[in-house]
């Protein structure tokens, strides 16, 4: 009893601790969360439990620590003023961390939550991917530092200006291009790269930063169908199908496939499971995708879904009555019902894919002309009749269809009985 009452007493005390403790600050924004090095420029700063007096500071990545003037604070927001700092050189931008001081002493921070960075930025490029473009054109991304809008860029051989890329994006440290195609461009001669910033009137060039090649194309396909498991192992024959570190993409009918073996002129893959459409066939074509975007698009392929057929039934004709032998292939699926003539058959054996069945013995069947002790009768004459095989899965149905002969069981021949004539 008296532990119990000492367990309850502390933890009265560490719920009135929890109530008495200040709330932690926090910041949720900042915006802009870009300025200039000379400062003086206005920064919200968006949160809670701001308590004043608040105090703000920015920190580099070097342990720098500059205060930034409170304008104004309130619990979820404070307002700054930017103060000026010294880019370290050769930088024109900095990120840095805010960290917020509160009136409880309590701190907060975010780190690369502002950067300083120039106004008259110069472009520099590390680098682009990727680095070969098929003659029909692609787009291209520029890394490095320094972009800005508007920006132009523009490809160059010898130092002339040979074409002008359509600009896509630009961010600080980001440029994607959409090249056009070679015209009369050579290919496998390297291009030179130029980013100029329009509004800072500099610019920046990458020395043979990439060139032309041809584009894909594929010219056969073998196999063109296989199992819709997978493993069916293709090859691909045309001209320029491997890409940039001879690689590429394969996808067979929608389904990536595995390279084993890429070249310039035969590509070979193994494809993979198709979980699509599970009771049907799966068409589409063959497609070699560069990674410059380059694509090559070949003939069909058909992923084979292995359902029930009938493979094999008696050429002769069977007895109604008799059993037959029947040859079901593949392996999706049991059958569940066969029928002959309408009438669902007995199944009396089945080993591997042979089928034992009961022909029907209730058949119907035409009636024919015969003679029997030079008189015309009639008999039962053997007639065809259509074989279905119904087979199932958990998600599918299907039906495939064979004719067989059928005899009857009896084929005497019936003559009508003879008028006695009165004299």
């Amino acid at each position: 009893m008296r532990r119990s009452i000492l367990s309850a007493l502390l933890l009265l005390v560490a719920i009135d601790a929890t109530a008495l403790s200040p709330p932690w600050p926090q910041i949720e924004s900042v915006w802009p969360w870009i300025g200039r090095p000379s400062g003086g420029e206005t920064v919200v700063i968006n949160g809670r439990n701001f308590k004043s007096p608040v105090r703000v500071f920015f920190k580099s990545a070097n342990g720098e620590t500059i205060e930034a003037a409170v304008v104004s604070a309130t619990l979820n927001q404070i307002v700054i003023t930017t103060p000026a700092v010294a880019l370290p050189g050769g930088k024109q931008s900095v990120p840095m961390e805010i960290r917020v001081v509160t009136g409880e002493g309590l701190e907060t921070s975010r780190s690369s939550a502002f950067e300083f960075r120039n106004e008259i930025l110069t472009p520099i490029i590390h680098g682009s991917w990727p680095w070969t473009a098929p003659a029909s054109g692609t787009e291209i991304d520029l890394y490095g530092e320094g972009f800005q809008l508007p920006a132009r860029v523009l490809l160059l051989r010898n130092d002339v200006v040979v074409s002008e890329l359509r600009v896509l994006a630009v961010d600080y440290g980001f440029i994607r291009a959409a090249i056009p195609p070679n015209g009369d461009q050579p290919l496998y001669e390297p291009f030179d790269v130029r980013v100029e910033n329009l509004a800072s009137h500099t610019q920046g060039v990458f020395r043979k930063l990439f060139h032309y090649v041809p584009a894909p194309a594929i010219e056969t396909v073998t196999p063109n169908r296989g199992s819709r498991y997978g493993g069916t192992y293709v090859i691909i024959e045309g001209t320029a199908l491997a890409g940039d570190f001879d690689h590429a993409f394969i996808q067979v009918a929608g389904v990536p496939a595995t390279p084993l073996l890429v070249t310039p002129t035969r590509v070979a893959a193994l494809t993979s499971p198709v979980y699509d459409s599970p009771c049907n066939d799966v068409t589409g074509p063959v497609v070699v995708t560069h990674l410059n975007g380059a694509i090559a698009v070949g003939s069909d392929f058909t992923y084979i879904t292995q359902k029930k057929s009938i493979e094999s039934v008696p050429q002769e004709p069977v007895i109604a009555g008799g059993t037959i032998d029947v040859i079901v292939s593949g392996d999706a699926g049991t059958p569940r019902q066969f029928t002959i003539g309408g009438i669902a058959v007995e199944s009396i054996a089945s080993h591997d894919h042979v089928w034992t069945l009961r022909v029907p013995a209730n058949l119907t069947f035409p009636r024919e002309a015969c003679f029997v002790d030079g008189e015309q009768g009639t008999r039962l004459g053997s007639q065809t009749f259509e074989l279905v095989v119904n087979t199932e899965t958990a998600d599918c149905q299907w039906q495939d269809k064979a004719t067989i002969s059928v005899l009857p069981a009896s084929t005497v021949c019936t003559a009508r009985p003879r008028r006695l004539r009165v004299q």
